[in-house]
């Protein structure tokens, strides 16, 4: 099966500086959506911007089979989108203006009319429409990142990735933008890796969970195979009760921190 293959992926700031990522090896297949967790500082970020290019990392990237160094830049921009935690744009751009950048590589002197209908299409899909003539400054926090969202998949990517898609945002726009990232990573079959740092979530909506511990993969599988209080515990210091849902889901209920401080004051 085709998708994103990591092979043997290291990466430090400096030479002879510590490791942050040791020895990375996973794939993420079409069709699913493969989650990054681990508590903060075990790389997740990092690991996204190793795959980008934006850290030179050692080790092979591989992208339907083929070595992401082969790649051409532009046949790179057609392959990936990339959407960081925060997006930033001119103040002045529309919402229409800001997805329309996401076809940035198919445009050229002019903007062909059938752009501008893949457009109309993704903002009425998502149901933006009514905003598209909105300052994209002038939105809330969460239909800015549906409209970040919207700019990613217009592309019409094979590889989607997103660094904490949820970040900042309430329950509400938690579930819908991840309700969002699932049905159009099934039913475009796009290779689908997030950084998640909310587990429920994780869980309700990942095919496949990636659990990174002091610059190594800790755990990887289902959810069901990496979820348990174990884990939890030895990853994130944290003494967790997990139960099923009626669909086999684990959830979590954080019982107490096992690294917490008596802080006197």
């Amino acid at each position: 099966m085709s998708g994103l293959k990591i092979q043997n992926l290291s990466f430090g700031y400096s030479q002879n500086g510590p490791c942050i990522l040791e020895n990375i090896n996973f794939t993420a297949n079409p069709g699913e959506v493969t989650s990054l967790i681990g508590a903060n500082g075990a790389g997740k970020s990092t690991l996204l911007k190793s795959l980008m290019g934006l850290n030179k990392a050692k080790g092979d990237i591989f992208i339907d089979g083929k070595n992401k160094t082969t790649y051409a830049p532009h046949q790179l921009s057609k392959t990936i989108s990339f959407l960081t935690q925060d997006n930033t744009h001119i103040p002045s751009l529309t919402v229409f203006e800001v997805v329309l950048l996401g076809r940035m590589h198919q445009l050229g002197m002019s903007v062909d009319s059938c752009e501008l209908d893949k457009v109309h299409n993704i903002l009425q899909t998502l149901h933006l429409q009514n905003l598209a003539d909105r300052p994209y400054n002038q939105l809330s926090g969460g239909q800015r990142r549906v409209v970040d969202i919207a700019q990613a998949i217009v592309k019409e990517p094979k590889i989607l990735i997103m660094d904490e898609p949820t970040a900042n945002l309430d329950m509400q726009n938690d579930l819908e933008i991840m309700e969002l990232i699932q049905a159009y990573t099934r039913a475009k079959q796009t290779t689908t890796l997030l950084t998640l740092h909310d587990l429920n979530m994780a869980c309700r909506y990942s095919d496949k969970l990636v659990m990174l511990k002091s610059k190594h993969i800790y755990a990887e599988g289902t959810p069901q195979q990496v979820i348990n209080p174990a884990s939890i515990q030895e990853v994130y210091g944290v003494d967790a009760d997990i139960t099923q849902d009626a669909n086999g889901i684990p959830q979590l209920k954080i019982l107490n921190s096992t690294r917490a401080q008596n802080y006197q004051f």
